[in-house]
């Protein structure tokens, strides 16, 4: 079987276990480069591929550890696909070993750049309250996105994720004030409909131009230019505002288990990065089982 034949019997697959859309996409862009790696080695049969090609390729790529994990473990499922299948009888990726991830420092915005951001955008109900909210509560921009009309529970102040990463949907408490801007939008929003006479209904909380649903791609799209207005010297993205929410939290002494539950991670390790253990916090906690002794 050739490569890509494989790799069409993997999306089905997937599409049929309840991947999401996007989950698809990011294997299918980790599995791309290695595609080509076959192609260049004129390899034709997925079945000739073995653990030395795999090896050879993440070897010969100039990218992070991280990245090579990732189309790592993209490999591992695609062959997992093919063995449940009967396509293939091993999997050539199962014994190579994760190579270790760098730890790099996430990016956050610090106070002062906050401020700045929530200036660009204050004068525009939808973006003022997309920020705000993302300022609030450490969410995905996907997350956002597909917020419907029921999943925001105004006069309860809390909201419902049912789309997730992890696929486990969880209720987050919103703050007064944010209550308020959440209904300030949703006023312009029926003005506008109005305004511009939209004739398609959407049940998604936030809505794009033409009063359909708004999508991550144009969130991205629109974070670029805020930043690019407020002149923030660093690489920041929508996703920042996940890391800067999730470290402030963790900073002002969020325990684990409720930041992982706010963020919806599925590993608590992927949390405990935003926690921040001082020398005096270990020292407390020595002294308070040293008292119960």
């Amino acid at each position: 079987m050739i490569p890509q034949n494989a790799v069409k019997i993997f999306n089905k697959y997937l599409k049929a276990t309840g991947k999401s859309a996007n989950t698809i996409k990011s294997y299918n862009y980790d599995l791309k480069p290695f595609l080509a790696f076959l192609m260049v080695k004129r390899v034709t049969d997925i079945g000739d591929v073995g653990a030395d090609d795999i090896i050879d390729f993440l070897e010969s790529r100039r990218v992070s550890n991280s990245t090579n994990n990732r189309t790592l473990y993209a490999l591992r499922q695609l062959f997992n696909c093919l063995i449940l299948q009967n396509y293939h009888d091993k999997n050539p990726a199962a014994a190579i070993k994760r190579l270790k991830s760098e730890d790099k420092p996430v990016t956050t915005l610090n106070e002062d750049e906050e401020m700045k951001l929530r200036g660009v955008v204050k004068d525009s109900p939808k973006w003022n309250a997309i920020v705000e909210l993302m300022l609030y509560l450490p969410l995905r921009v996907s997350e956002v996105c597909n917020l419907k009309e029921g999943d925001v529970i105004l006069h309860e102040d809390r909201i419902v994720i049912r789309t997730s990463k992890s696929k486990k949907g969880r209720e987050l408490p919103i703050s007064e004030a944010l209550r308020r801007i959440l209904k300030q939008y949703k006023k312009w929003e029926e003005w506008q409909r109005v305004r511009r006479k939209w004739d398609s209904k959407t049940d998604y909380f936030f809505v794009g131009e033409k009063g359909r649903q708004l999508t991550p791609r144009s969130v991205r799209y629109n974070f670029k230019k805020f930043y690019k207005k407020t002149k923030i010297d660093k690489r920041a993205s929508t996703h920042t505002l996940r890391h800067t929410v999730c470290t402030r939290y963790g900073i002002k002494g969020m325990d684990p288990f409720t930041l992982r539950e706010l963020a919806g991670h599925k590993d608590l390790k992927t949390t405990q990065r935003y926690v921040s253990v001082t020398i005096k916090d270990k020292r407390n906690a020595i002294e308070q089982l040293e008292d119960q002794v």
